[in-house]
């Protein structure tokens, strides 16, 4: 199987995912993170494309669309090492979509009639929101993976809506996927601030800082937080800007979210060279201390208060903090870690690769269209020839 680019970091396969995945080697990418194109949205491919494929999105019914990519995220499991992880964001729908997103050729070309994107799927009603994520989400789930997360990634900048029936739809949903109940993530990659909210005795800040007009502590900047600042773990709700694009390509990730989960579910020190497990982070965690609020105190002083039961109650005099002491290898192996390699089956315009390039991972990028190809493979040279300018 031949690329259609090659470099020391990132590989792009011009094919069907389902095909191309079928010819790359077992175990062999340590992360999957992918948008597949989304239930009855648009086509990816011009109309006068040869050979008229049946693209995922443009099946009869959302459950036919949930079936093929089960088929194909079958075989990404066999590709992905055991303790890797699968992430998939997937926007929904709703029955009688727009028909212009979709060409009426298309749908003629499919049988589909000149008006499919109108046509309401057999089990649904006009109007009805698809679910299509979670239809997804079940199916993958029946199929052996383990559903291990709901991500919601909020857009504060979505598409403006002519509707007055319902709410803008301004999130879509990341959903995450394991083969076995233990596998990598590294939380500490992607830890957030801890609030500085005030608790206990609301006489007293939570700790020292600097306390705002409506009695919360301001979050400490990432040097801070490298330097065992206070931080919690991160939250199911990623509040993140779409991002602008100069390209003709209608859905592109913003680099942020690739860079979230490529974090999170890739060793930054590495893996090893010869099996391929990763290196994983040594942290020092110290735990909190509390003053007991004057009440208490005296309650404690009297003997009425069980002691153990109440260890918390009080004032937050100093936060708990985990700080990064190092990295260590998860396997027996004495050899320097290699980039770990994360896939993306649908690769667009090519963002997974270019943020995996920026924090130094490789990447394998699969993608039906030559066009978004040739798109993936112009931004990665023009990251290239940056950091050649750089150096």
């Amino acid at each position: 199987m031949e690329p259609y680019l090659a470099d020391p970091d990132v590989t792009i396969y011009h094919g069907d995912a389902l095909a191309v995945l079928r010819e790359l080697p077992g175990e062999s990418v340590h992360a999957i993170a992918c948008s597949p194109p989304f239930y009855g949205l648009r086509s990816y491919l011009p109309d006068e494309h040869p050979d008229k494929p049946l693209e995922i999105g443009l099946d009869e019914t959302p459950e036919l669309w949930a079936a093929r990519l089960v088929e194909v995220f079958r075989e990404a499991r066999r590709v992905l090492r055991g303790d890797g992880t699968l992430w998939v964001e997937c926007g929904d729908g709703y029955a009688a979509n727009r028909s212009y997103q979709v060409s009426q050729s298309i749908h003629q070309a499919h049988d589909y009639g000149s008006a499919n994107a109108q046509r309401v799927p057999f089990g649904y009603k006009a109007k009805d929101l698809f679910g299509t994520p979670f239809l997804l989400a079940f199916a993958l789930r029946a199929d052996g993976w383990y559903w291990r997360d709901c991500i919601i990634w909020e857009r504060p900048n979505p598409m403006p809506e002519s509707v007055r029936d319902r709410t803008t739809k301004s999130h879509s949903y990341v959903l995450v996927f394991s083969k076995r109940p233990r596998y990598f993530w590294d939380a500490e990659a992607i830890a957030e601030p801890a609030a500085w909210e005030r608790w206990g005795d609301q006489t007293v800040p939570k700790y020292e800082g600097t306390e705002t007009a409506t009695g919360w502590m301001e979050p400490r900047s990432k040097e801070e937080l490298q330097n065992g600042r206070p931080t919690k773990n991160a939250r199911s709700v990623w509040r993140i800007n779409t991002e602008g694009f100069s390209e003709s390509h209608f859905a592109v990730w913003p680099q942020k979210l690739a860079a979230k989960i490529i974090k999170v579910a890739t060793s930054e020190r590495g893996v090893c060279p010869e099996c391929g497990a990763p290196w994983v982070r040594e942290v020092e965690r110290e735990t909190m201390e509390v003053r007991p609020s004057p009440r208490l105190a005296e309650r404690r002083a009297s003997d009425s208060v069980n002691d153990a039961r109440t260890a918390t109650s009080g004032t937050m005099t100093r936060p708990p903090t985990r700080t990064t002491t190092g990295w260590s290898p998860s396997c027996d192996h004495d050899r320097a870690p290699i980039p770990a390699t994360i896939l993306d089956c649908f690769g667009g315009s090519g963002t997974t690769a270019l943020v995996a390039r920026k924090l130094g991972r490789r990447s394998i990028l699969i993608e039906l269209s030559e066009e978004y190809c040739a798109m993936a493979a112009r931004r990665l040279q023009q990251l290239s020839l940056l950091a050649k300018a750089q150096g």
